[in-house]
C-alpha cells in the first residue's frame, strides 16, 4: 500500500500530517507499530520543509519526502506575485511526474498553497483523496480541492457549511501523540528553571513566531519574571535581535527565569507543555487543538487580518467553550496580558473551569479516524 501526504509550508499543516502518519504506521505495520510492512510506503509531496526540526521528524517517522516547487497566493503586493505563477506551473509538472511514477493508493491533504497540484492530479489519476480543514473558515486550497475530494474532514463544526454535506464529517484535528508524552522532570532538566515553585507560562507565536507578541512579552518581562518562569518561542526571524536586547531589558537574576528559543523541537515542546500552567498563543488551529489536547487554560491572541480572518474565527469558536480567553492585538498592552494571566493562574475555580472546558472541546481520536478512512479508501 502506498499513501501520499501533502500540505503547504507551515507547521500548522505539517504537524497534523505527522500525527496521521503515526497512526498509518500502526495500521500498516507488521509486528511492532514502528515496523512498516514492506508493502507499505508513506510519502510527502509538497513544498520543501525549511524547518530542520520538522524535517527531522518527517525523516524519523519513515516518511519519504519528494519536494516540489509551489507558488503562494498573497493578499498583498510582492514582486514574488509575478514569479510565483511560473513556480506553480513548474511544480504542477513536477508533481504530475512524481505521482505518475508512484501511483499511490490514496492521498491525504492538509491544505495550504503546496497541496492543490497534488489534489488536482489525484483527480486526474482517479486516486482516492481525503482533505482535512483545521480552521473554522477554510483556506483557498481546500475551497478548491473540495471538488476533487472523496471524503472531507473538518475540525470545527462551523466549517461544515463550506463543504458538501454528504462527504463531510467533523473529526477534530490530528495531534501528535508524542507531544502529549512530556514530563515535568525532563522539563526541569531541559529548561533549568530558576524558581521551581513558580508557575510556568508558555508563549507560542506559531512555527514562524509573532513579532507583536514578542514585543508585548519583552515589555512585560520585568513584571512577569518576578512571579513566573517563562518559556518563549520567538520564531527564527526575531530571535537574534531579541537575544541582543535581553540584557538591556532585565537583570541577570531575573533572566534565569526566562527561557527563549527560536523554535521548540519535539522534546522541548512536549516538556514545555507538560510543565506549563497556561499558554499564550496565536490562534492557528494546530496550536489550539494541541492546547486543548493537553487540557491547559490559554490566552489566545489572533493574528489580525489573517486570510478570511480565520484566526479570529478560530479563537472565538474555541473560547466559546470556556477553555480560553481571547485578547485582540489592537490596543492590547502588557498590563492587560499580565492581569489576565494572574486572573487565571491565581484563581483555582477559574483555572479548573477552563481546564474542564478543554476536555469537552478536544476530539482525541482524530488522527485514528482519518488514518482508518485513508486505509479503507486505499484498499
Amino acid at each position: 500500500m502506498r499513501v501520499v501526504l501533502t500540505g503547504g509550508g507551515s507547521g500548522g499543516h505539517l504537524f497534523p500530517l505527522l500525527a496521521v502518519a503515526e497512526k498509518l504506521k500502526q495500521k500498516l505495520s507488521v509486528g511492532s507499530p514502528t515496523e512498516l510492512s514492506t508493502q507499505a510506503e508513506i510519502y510527502y509531496i509538497g513544498p520543501e520543509i525549511e524547518n530542520q526540526d520538522i524535517l527531522n521528524e518527517f525523516q524519523q517517522s519513515g516518511i519519504i519526502c519528494r519536494f516540489v516547487l509551489a507558488g503562494k497566493v498573497r493578499r498583498y503586493f510582492s514582486w514574488q506575485n509575478f514569479t510565483d505563477p511560473f513556480k506553480t506551473l513548474a511544480g504542477f509538472f513536477q508533481t504530475l511526474w512524481i505521482m505518475f511514477l508512484l501511483m499511490p493508493d490514496a492521498v491525504f491533504s492538509k491544505g495550504g498553497f503546496g497541496a492543490i497540484s497534488v489534489c488536482l492530479i489525484s483527480k486526474i489519476f482517479f486516486i482516492s483523496l481525503i482533505i482535512h480543514e483545521s480552521d473554522s473558515v477554510p483556506g483557498l486550497s481546500n475551497r478548491v480541492c473540495k471538488f476533487f475530494a472523496t471524503k472531507i474532514g473538518v475540525a470545527f463544526p462551523q466549517a461544515l457549511q463550506y463543504f458538501p454535506v454528504k462527504k463531510t464529517a467533523v473529526v477534530g484535528s490530528p495531534v501528535r501523540e508524542k507531544i502529549l508524552m512530556g514530563n515535568k522532570e525532563n522539563a526541569g532538566r531541559l529548561f533549568n528553571f530558576a524558581v521551581a515553585t513558580n508557575p510556568v507560562i508558555l508563549v507560542l507565536g506559531g512555527s514562524q513566531g509573532a513579532e507583536s507578541i514578542n514585543d508585548l512579552i519583552f515589555a512585560g518581562l520585568p513584571d512577569l519574571l518576578k512571579k513566573y518562569e517563562l518559556i518563549h518561542q520567538t520564531g527564527p526571524r526575531q530571535f537574534d535581535e531579541l537575544k541582543r536586547e535581553l540584557s538591556a531589558e532585565i537583570s541577570q537574576e531575573l533572566g534565569a527565569s526566562y527561557h527563549m528559543f527560536p523554535f521548540l523541537n519535539l522534546e522541548q515542546i512536549s516538556s514545555a507543555y507538560a510543565s506549563c500552567s497556561m499558554i499564550v498563543s496565536r490562534a492557528g488551529a494546530g496550536s489550539i487543538f494541541e492546547i486543548a489536547a493537553l487540557g491547559k487554560p490559554s490566552i489566545i491572541i489572533p493574528l489580525p487580518n489573517s486570510a478570511s480572518d480565520h484566526q479570529r474565527e478560530n479563537a472565538y469558536a474555541y473560547a466559546s467553550s470556556g477553555a480560553a480567553v481571547v485578547l485582540e492585538q489592537q490596543n492590547l498592552t502588557y498590563h492587560m496580558l499580565i492581569e489576565n494571566i494572574d486572573r487565571i493562574v491565581k484563581n483555582p475555580k477559574v483555572y479548573q473551569k477552563m481546564t474542564d472546558a478543554t476536555k469537552q472541546f478536544f476530539t482525541p481520536q482524530s488522527a485514528e479516524v482519518i488514518a482508518k478512512a485513508i486505509v479503507e479508501l486505499a484498499k
